[in-house]
This record gives structure tokens, sequence and C-alpha cells, in this order.
């Protein structure tokens, strides 16, 4: 091993490498999110010379943090990285404010190596000051965001979750476990909890395990878990409000643990309950590749990848028993004129190098309007010349009006992702536009590898 120590080097796009013996260990975009690739000194990885699209939301190669306060202060002013000590860290400084200018935000995140561990480490602090006119009410602050490698690109084409669950510390020492998924958010259970400083939360059953220790609070830290992207929303609840000139702070540890360490962590263990009435409200068709006759649930507490419809009623009602061989559909009935649109829930990120369409069987009743139908509506992240949504040309099936005497095959347009394209996210809608009822069944999802996608990395060039 090359031992030359931590250096930092400018990439495209206005990245920056932070290097540790001939590896990169991490890339820091402009935006002030961190893509942390490799847990140790000894873990193998390339050295980068240029990235095809900068860390962010959607696409990452290892687990995300930022360099600014989510939601509040987003607006980078400044992001540095600077090697450290003769090479022995790394220092990345971040700052950041509101669009309006009441906050202005302060991040500094230390790359070291644990002398105990042997494993990359990082002390992040965060200072958020309050510079124009006042927050009154009591509130959460989320001081950093935590998304681990892998997850946010199952949802429904690729199996990439590795961790099965998080668990969050209280302040009891009490591990709060529960299956880490997307159908439930949990934080209506989470926020009786109570923790304090000195705790820790994290995702788990992997021989490394990512958590966040909260070291230094202004105020109680609580956790918050997406049911979405699978990222840790690390927050504190602010008593009251925040005079101008007045500044919160906090420090934590983003770390990974090793199999040990990670029962010695959990040794008081409990499972967040879910009760009778969770299943109720949480109870709806799963939607996966193949073919879909909508008559499996979407389990709640379960570990793997769920993409799924949520219902409702009386608008959008699960039909146990309405498909073509009474095995389930979707029912849309709009008792007047309307748009009614009914997503699968995540939006599914489509692998690079592939082909995405969508079949189904469509049922009609007293349909005046366009019809029912649906459709595939493509998107991705960008960041310049500021963070913003793009859009696509939107892919629709005919749609069905009417009264039909049978079920009407549809499919949409397809899809197709080439091999460059590694964050490409979609949402899948049925639509039914118009006055009466629609029934949609047999929903078909195929995905198809049309070309070969950039291999390891897989979007970096060496």
């Amino acid at each position: 091993m090359n031992k030359q120590g931590f250096t930092t080097a400018s990439l495209n796009l206005d990245c920056t490498a932070i290097n540790h013996n001939g590896r990169t260990v991490a890339v820091v975009s402009p935006q002030g999110h961190v893509d942390w690739m490799l847990a140790s000194p000894v873990e193998k990885g390339p050295l980068l010379k240029s990235v095809y699209t900068e860390p962010h939301l959607s696409y990452t190669l290892g687990l995300k943090f930022v360099l600014h306060f989510p939601d509040l202060c987003e607006k980078m002013t400044e992001v540095k990285a600077v090697a450290t000590n003769n090479g022995s860290g790394a220092l990345l400084t971040g700052r950041s404010c509101s669009a309006d200018g009441a906050w202005e935000g302060f991040h500094e995140a230390v790359l070291s190596v644990n002398p105990v561990s042997g494993r990359y480490e990082w002390d992040v602090k965060a200072e958020l000051e309050r510079k124009t006119g006042r927050m009154e009410n009591a509130t959460e602050i989320e001081f950093n965001n935590i998304y681990p490698a892998g997850t946010g690109r199952g949802m429904l084409c690729v199996a990439g979750k590795k961790y099965s669950y998080t668990a969050l510390v209280d302040r009891d020492g009490v591990a709060w476990r529960f299956p880490h998924q997307h159908t439930m958010h949990y934080g209506g259970k989470i926020s009786p909890l109570r923790f304090s400083v000195g705790t820790t939360a994290g995702f788990f059953m992997e021989d490394l395990n990512p958590v966040v220790t909260v070291d230094e609070s202004c105020c109680e830290p609580v956790w918050g878990i997406c049911d979405m992207y699978y990222d840790m929303h690390c927050r504190a609840r602010m008593p009251g409000g925040m005079a101008a000139g007045t500044k919160s702070h906090w420090r934590h540890r983003i770390r990974y643990l090793d199999r040990k360490e990670a029962a010695d962590l959990l040794a008081k263990e409990r499972y967040i309950p879910v009760t009778a009435d969770d299943y109720r409200r949480h109870d709806g068709p799963r939607l996966m590749l193949g073919r879909n006759d909508l008559a499996r649930a979407a389990t709640v507490d379960d570990e793997e990848d769920a993409c799924w419809f949520r219902p409702e009623p009386p608008v959008k009602q699960w039909d146990r028993t309405g498909g073509p061989t009474g095995a389930g559909a979707l029912r849309i009935v709009n008792e007047r004129s309307a748009e009614t649109v009914w997503q699968a829930i995540p939006p599914v990120e489509v692998p690079a190098g592939h082909a995405l369409q969508l079949t189904a069987l469509v049922r009609t009743q007293n349909l005046r309007g366009r019809g029912m139908f649906i459709r595939i509506k493509p998107f991705r992240f960008h960041w310049r010349p500021q963070r913003h949504c793009e859009w696509m040309e939107v892919l629709e099936s005919g749609p069905v009006s009417g009264n039909t005497d049978d079920w009407v095959r549809v499919q949409t347009p397809v899809l197709r992702v080439g091999a460059e394209q590694m964050d490409q996210l979609a949402w899948i809608e049925v639509v039914l536009d118009g006055q009466g009822e629609g029934r949609l069944a047999d929903v078909g999802v195929s995905l198809q590898g049309v070309e070969e996608p950039i291999p390891v990395g897989p979007v970096v060039r060496v």
C-alpha cells in the first residue's frame, strides 16, 4: 500500500476528491453533498480522476451526508476541502444560507483514521445562526441527513438495499429496532421516545454498520427515518424560538461499527410495535417486476424493498376480487369530472442501460372524458444553475373510456435509459381523467437490458 497520507484533488463539475493511500475515500460536491465511499484504509477502491455527475439525493457510490442544514440552509456559499496535519486527516468546511437570508449555517467535518478501530471516521460540527427576524414556535431543526450506501436504489427494479433494519438508542440505552422499508413512516411511533446527548442511531445487519452518534447538542436530539429513501434525518427538538443573532450548535460522529461493536450497542434491544391499526391503514397492493395481479399486499413490517399503491377511499379503492380472474384490481371512482392520479410510491430508479415498459388491463363503466390509462413520468435531479427537478417526456398508454364489455389491454411506450445515465427516476401512475369508474388489473412491469451499463463505480472514470 502506498502510504502517502490524505490529499485532495480537483475533479470536474467543481467537485473535490479526498484521497488516501492512492484511493479516493470521498467526493465533495459544490452543493455540499459528501459521498463517503470507503470505510477503512485497507478497503480497495479506485483513484478518481473525474465523475459523471455530482453526488446527490438519488446518486451516490457510498454513504452520503451534507454540509448544510436540509430544508433550511441549502444554498451553499462556500465549500472547501484540504488535507490537515501533514496528511494525517482531511478537513471539509461548508457555509450555507437560506434563500431569504434569515439563516446562516456552518459545517466543519474532519476525516481521520480511528486509532482503535482502524476505520475512517468523521467528526462533524454544525452551527446555525438566526440572522434576521425570529423563529417563534418550537420546531425540529435538521443538522444533517445520512443516506447509507445501496439504499434508495431498490424500490422496484434493483435489489440494492444492504441493511435489514434501523435502530435508535434512547436516553435509557434501549435500542428501538424496526424494519427498514418504505410502506409505513415510523415518525409517529418514534416521536414519543426520548433521546439525549451521547445516543446513537444507525443501519444494521452488515459486517460494517453505519451509525451516527450525537456528542453535543443545544437541545434534545431526535431521529427521523424517511420511508422513501431510507435516509436518517438528524434533528434536534428546539424548545422555543430563536431571536436574531442567536446561534445553535451540534457535534456528531459518523462511523462504521463491526458486528461485535454493533451487538454491544444493541444489547438492550426492543421492537417498535406494529399495531392492528397500522396494518389497516397501510394495507395496499404491492407492485413488483413482472406480472402483478394486485392481490399481494405490501407488508409494513418486513425488511424488503416495497413499491405500492396506497388506497384512499372512496376515490381510490383496492378491489381485492375485481380483476379478470378475481385476483385484485385498482378501482378509481370520480363522482365529478376530474383527473385522479394514483401513484405507485415511492418513485422507482431505473437502472442504467435498461428499458422500462408497463402493460395493464383496463375496464370502465359510465366513464365520460378522456378515460383511464397508465403512464411513466421520468425525471432527474439537476443542480445547475440551481437545484431543480427535470421532467422528461411523459409516456402514456392509450386511454379507455365509456362502457367496456371486457378488459382492454393497454401499454406505455418504452422508457429507454442509456448506459451512462445512473440516476434515472420515474413515477408509475394510474390515471382516471373524467367522470365515472375505471378498474385496472394485471399490471406488467417489464425491465430489459438494452445496453451494457458502465462497469464498477458504476459511474466513475478512473
